[in-house]
């Protein structure tokens, strides 16, 4: 019996261990020909990338706060996105190499938002500063119940993040990203009435 409560506790472990597993991308990201990776470390809560035009050594981001077995790497035409998922938010974290820097930079952010009174996404173009709000809203918001929402004005304005590659990269951008969008949907709300 106790062997089989042992067998049954390690496979247990062993199943949150796997679901555990660093995820990684490997591909071409510098435009070399040779492939490139990018992983999480769930252990150390980082991303880590190698690249072949740096001689494969680590460019390790600062901590990520918050992460969870949803986190993933998804691959794009020129580079990648990280996804983090927040209990009523996630976010897009796209990089893409910058080969002038010989780095990983963060080019985009995308965030959407399900939190009660508001559904919306955002996203922003790093490298020209311009960001787009679209964001539903709920007047009397009540939980539980159907509430209407009403589409707000599409919200375009310029906002400035310092530029961020992997080795200065943390979830801590998503915060800030996270205020200022907060910050300018509650002046649509405002100027809405």
């Amino acid at each position: 019996m106790k062997k089989i409560i042992l067998l049954i506790f390690l496979i247990i472990q062993a199943n949150f261990v796997y679901s555990q597993v660093t995820k990684k991308l490997i591909k071409d990201f510098d435009g070399d020909n040779k492939n490139d990776t990018i992983y999480i470390d769930s252990v150390k809560d980082r991303l880590v990338c190698l690249l072949s035009t740096n001689n494969y050594i680590k460019k390790i981001s600062n901590k990520i706060r918050i992460l969870n077995a949803a986190n993933t790497l998804i691959e794009t035409k020129n580079g990648f996105k990280f996804w983090n998922h927040y209990s009523r938010s996630e976010y897009f974290n796209e990089f893409k190499y910058n080969s002038q820097l010989k780095k990983m930079q963060l080019i985009k952010m995308i965030r959407k938002e399900y939190n009660g009174s508001t559904i919306g996404k955002s996203k922003i173009n790093l490298l020209t500063n311009q960001y787009i709000g679209y964001f539903r809203y709920a007047e009397n918001y009540k939980y539980g119940v159907e509430n209407k929402y009403d589409s707000l004005d599409i919200i375009k304005t310029k906002i400035i993040f310092p530029q961020t590659f992997i080795e200065t990269f943390s979830d801590s951008i998503n915060y800030e990203y996270e205020k200022k969008c907060v910050n300018l949907l509650n002046e649509a709300v405002e100027n809405r009435k």
